[in-house]
């Protein structure tokens, strides 16, 4: 019987040792989109980069996510990009900044051939922040 009890007084602390670890981690809130209906491309492409800079999201999953919003900046921004895309880039693994540089400069070159868009800033910036939301578990009611 006393085995019993002791069991129970154990799991009761292991729970309440959860509960706490729990309750002491900062609390996450769900991430709203960045105004992107008032402003230019470079003022919206601000405030996303200063989001992904303030929460740490990385918008580039994959290497072909990367080329495809350099790409985009280099073409809606050109020079005055560059140190947005290195903020977005330094989110993502692997992050040279001469390396990164390299890269820009290079398709600038080719500015002409390129033909995305603002759009595709925008899709991998949206992906990206609802996968934020959805790793942390944050229903519409904003309860965990």
């Amino acid at each position: 019987m006393n085995t019993n009890i002791l069991q129970d007084v154990k799991r009761k602390i292991e729970e309440l040792q959860e509960l706490i670890k729990r309750l002491e981690q900062p609390h996450q809130t769900k991430l709203d989109y960045v105004d992107l209906s008032e402003g230019g491309n470079e003022d919206k492409l601000a405030r996303i980069t200063e989001q992904i800079a303030q929460y740490d999201i990385n918008i580039l999953p994959t290497s072909k996510d990367s080329q495809l919003v350099r790409c985009a900046i280099v073409n809606e921004l050109a020079d005055r990009g560059m140190k947005y895309w290195h903020v977005i880039r330094s989110m993502a693994d692997n992050y040279d900044e001469a390396d990164q540089t390299k890269k820009y400069v290079y398709l600038m070159s080719r500015k002409d051939t390129i033909r995305l868009n603002f759009g595709v800033i925008v899709n991998r910036y949206k992906a990206a922040i609802d996968k934020y939301n959805r790793d942390i578990n944050i229903d519409d009611d904003g309860n965990n």
